[in-house]
């Protein structure tokens, strides 16, 4: 610990002597020290003045933090730092004087960072070559970064998606009960894309602006479809995606030719006709189980007779790590703190990982997976910030530019990380979501219009189902979704099954007065 501090107290002192006056007036204002780097590095990495991160020494890459928040604040932005200093005069009475620091920050339109830090009233200049003149005391930190993913209009499209259906299914997930989260959100796309093709009207109008913002949904279409289809698989990190459709034979509908031949090419749909019935969920179990090569076996329990259609996207993701984790990493049984204020003893794995992550309100990191084609991204807000709230305001932007960060650190080439063995599943229902994300009339037996799916007839959208589950160890992660639509005839009546929880009551009729009320929490006592 020892060392490591004296590590900090050095960088720190490189960074007071870059950041602060070479020749300040020392008896006037005081000479540079290692306070007013921690000052300094505090307020640009917004660590509070106790900070210790729970007993962990501060490292070099604490302090590296200053410079790479300074090369990602917006443009002309200008923080201002005070400190009093007492000085003596010739009288040997004590004057009081300030210093003021003040950090100018500029981007240009070729993603070029330059921090210019102008201190006054020192009165020397420091420039590349060490130049100085009677003036200001300047030093200039050029930064230069590159986007390595082009930005057409289909990646903001599906990084706006991905966003807000995120932000929408935790928030719904945490009010009701904390638990863990996690979409797919190129599962939830690609059925809607599929629905998509067999929209016309308010509907398609809708579901194209849902998925593409104002991209046209024939480009967006043919964007994800090549998108899917060339997402790389091998064997250190496997991918697989499967689409099908399941027509009710019974209810006298048959697919539009235009759409199966749209949903066959570009999504590689599997489409059967069958009798909705007990051989029917069988076989759509099946399906999935191999789709998401075994990890969700079933996601159906029964069908009704009055359902029109299932659409079902699955894929699974099963990778090792490019580095696995030795067991001498394991650390076991530490404490995480659960968002509900538990202190859950887990095990947590420990590596140097060289794609860090620091914004101004969370740090992280990518860590690959074997053969270089995907990453696992670790976001980590700040301290002082909720998970609720950080997530509540995430959007396509700033999640894919917090994601597009990661870099090497400049000085000790690696970060620290400390990551919990973890694994859930979920499930959510995504009708209400879907609804308040621009696409109501899907899922309204009056508005919705599905006719370019069908030769003779329309549907509605009665339930999106998605179910996901991951499990992250010392070897990699495992993870697999499944996404359900279900549509039934326009003119089908709503359903009720009382098959869990549900209040009754014996009323009077005239009155509707209860003679008795009652809740069944469970059929047996």
């Amino acid at each position: 610990m020892k060392k490591r501090l004296i590590s900090l107290i050095c960088i720190l002192s490189m960074l007071c002597t870059a950041l602060l006056p070479v020749k300040a007036d020392t008896t006037a204002s005081g000479s540079p020290d290692i306070g007013d780097a921690l000052e300094i590095l505090r307020y640009l990495a917004k660590l509070p003045s106790d900070y210790d991160d729970s007993g962990i020494s501060p490292t070099i890459n604490d302090a590296l933090c200053v410079l790479k928040v300074l090369a990602k604040l917006e443009v002309e932005e200008e923080w201002v730092f005070v400190r009093p200093h007492s000085a003596v005069t010739e009288s040997g009475s004590v004057t009081e004087s300030v210093t003021t620091t003040t950090v100018a920050v500029t981007t240009t339109a070729a993603v070029t960072t330059t921090t210019a830090v102008t201190t006054t009233p020192a009165v020397t200049t420091t420039t590349a070559a060490v130049t100085t003149t009677p003036a200001v005391t300047t030093t200039t930190v050029a930064v230069t970064t590159t986007t390595t993913v082009k930005e057409t209009g289909f990646v903001p499209a599906v990084m706006d998606l991905s966003a807000d259906i995120f932000k929408r299914s935790f928030a719904e997930s945490f009010e009701s009960n904390k638990s863990s989260v996690l979409v797919s959100p190129l599962s939830l796309m690609v059925l809607l894309a599929m629905a998509a093709n067999g929209a016309d009207g308010l509907t398609l109008a809708e579901m194209e602006s849902l998925l593409g913002g104002e991209m046209p949904f024939d480009e967006f279409n043919a964007s994800l479809s090549d998108y899917a289809k060339n997402l790389p698989s091998s064997d250190g990190a496997k991918f697989n995606m499967g689409n099908s459709i399941w027509l009710n034979k019974d209810l006298g509908y048959s697919l539009n030719k235009d759409f199966v031949r749209t949903v066959e090419d570009n999504y590689g749909a599997e489409i059967a006709s069958l009798a909705f019935d007990k051989d029917a969920v069988k076989q759509i179990n099946d399906w999935v189980n191999k789709n998401t090569d075994g990890f969700i076996p079933k996601i159906i329990d029964d069908m009704s007779s009055d359902e029109l259609m299932y659409l079902i996207n699955a894929l699974a993701f099963d990778a090792d790590w490019e580095k696995q984790y030795d067991k001498s990493n394991v650390l076991f049984m530490r404490d995480f703190r659960a968002a509900d204020g538990r202190v859950q003893s887990v095990d947590f794995m420990f590596s140097h990982e060289s794609m860090y992550i620091s914004a101004d309100n969370a740090t992280g990191f990518l860590k690959p997976y074997k053969d270089g084609k995907y990453s696992f991204a670790a976001i980590l807000p700040n301290a002082q910030i909720k998970i609720q709230d950080f997530i509540s305001g995430l959007t396509g932007e700033s999640l894919f530019e917090l994601l597009n960060s990661a870099a090497k650190p400049a000085i000790c080439g690696y970060a620290e990380t400390l990551m919990p063995k973890f694994s859930f599943e979920y499930e959510i229902e995504m009708s209400k979501i879907l609804s308040s994300m621009g696409m109501s009339s899907a899922f309204s037996s009056l508005e919705s219009n599905f006719t370019k799916m069908f030769e003779n007839g329309n549907a509605v959208i009665e339930k999106v189902m998605h179910k996901t589950l991951i499990e992250v160890d010392e070897k990699g992660t495992r993870a697999a979704s499944s996404s359900t639509i279900v549509m039934t005839p326009p003119w089908a009546p709503p359903r009720v099954v009382l098959d869990r929880p549900f209040v009754f009551a014996i009323i009077d009729n005239s009155t509707n007065i209860p003679m008795f009320v009652g809740a069944v929490l469970s059929v047996y006592n």
